[in-house]
């Protein structure tokens, strides 16, 4: 959708808005139809492979990697994401990470 008109620039300036977001402001995103629009930017300029490419840069992340982390929450939250059902699918996405802690982090 957006992912043909968007510069890499572009995509790294859209993660890191959604990066220095609060969780109030990502839930505001979530609400009602804004649900389906934010889910087809998320998709379209993959943000998933933003963020973890982000993250395993050698000179270190530019972002904090909490915040990062709160990004891939909202990207899991948009996307309707499911527990994962093995141990292993838990450890490959990272659920502990990228779900749980950012969770535990809106909660208090």
């Amino acid at each position: 959708w957006l992912s043909g008109n968007l510069t890499n620039g572009a995509k790294h300036a859209v993660m890191s808005a959604l990066a220095n977001m609060g969780w109030m402001q990502h839930s505001k995103l979530l609400a009602g139809a804004k649900v389906g629009a934010t889910k087809a930017l998320l998709r379209s300029i993959h943000i998933g492979a933003l963020v973890g490419a982000e993250l395993k840069r050698k000179a270190g992340p530019r972002i904090a990697e909490e915040k990062l982390r709160g990004v891939m929450l909202l990207a899991s939250v948009a996307r309707g994401a499911k527990f994962p059902v093995s141990e292993e699918e838990y450890r490959k996405v990272e659920w502990e990470a990228n779900v749980v802690a950012p969770l535990q982090k809106a909660c208090r």
